[in-house]
């Protein structure tokens, strides 16, 4: 029983947190930006899966990378999340005016299908 709940309360934390960073991002500039990667984290022992996309766009003709993640109860919701990013994959990002590092994908954006389980 405790470590079913401990595995949704990561979950939960987790879903909080990306809800929380994309509240602070919603009015940031949109930019267009590059997949590098998609696939489940690595070394990710805890109870919820966690998917992550890796991706590069330019700022000032510099190329800066981040990694968005977002967790899953399931590993089936979370291959079918990453089935819909390939490698140079177009995609749009919310960047930081403060910080150009700082940045968030928002699923909402790319027409992504939700799969929050």
């Amino acid at each position: 029983m405790f470590l079913v709940l401990d595995v949704w309360i990561e979950w939960l934390i987790r879903v909080l947190v990306r809800c929380y960073r994309k509240m602070l991002a919603r009015g940031w500039e949109r930019r267009e930006a590059r997949v590098a990667s998609a696939r489940p984290a690595i070394g990710h022992t805890a109870g919820s899966e966690m998917a992550e996309i890796h991706y590069w766009y330019k700022v000032a003709d510099e190329r800066v990378s981040a990694c968005n993640r977002k967790p899953f109860l399931s590993s089936g919701s979370m291959r079918e999340y990453l089935s819909q990013f390939s490698a140079k994959t177009t995609v749009w990002v919310r960047v930081s005016p403060a910080d150009s590092s700082r940045s968030v994908l928002f699923d909402s954006d790319n027409a992504i299908r939700r799969c929050t389980w």
